[in-house]
């Protein structure tokens, strides 16, 4: 559903910033390739980024009866957290849950009032 398509319009983007910087930062012969290899890095990143986000958030939100409140975007990036975190074990994973999800809580626009 929207995780995923969520996650390749991410992966797309992050592709496009990463291969920018690349050719920007590496002024020496291989370029292309350094360029290359961010492009891929950085697209990979952002698509766990997005797909995860978009995917916890709006899990949470059916299973809240489609409530809209902060409380989707906390999980949302409590998910990305894990996701980005998980390399590093099971404590840092926690932390970024709860730093990401914290983050996503706070910056999470009011919704009107019906």
């Amino acid at each position: 559903g929207g995780g995923a398509l969520s996650a390749v319009v991410s992966r797309g983007m992050g592709y496009i910033f990463g291969l920018c910087a690349g050719f920007v930062r590496n002024q020496g012969q291989p370029r292309m390739a350094a360029a290359l290899a961010r492009g891929r890095k950085s697209g990979k990143t952002f698509g766990l980024m997005g797909g995860a986000h978009t995917a916890a958030s709006s899990a949470v939100r059916a299973l809240r009866g489609g409530r809209e409140d902060p409380w989707n975007g906390a999980a949302g990036g409590c998910a990305t957290g894990i996701v980005l975190a998980w390399e590093g074990g099971f404590l840092s994973a926690l932390q970024s849950c709860a730093t990401l999800g914290a983050l996503s809580y706070i910056v999470e626009p009011p919704k009107p009032s019906s």
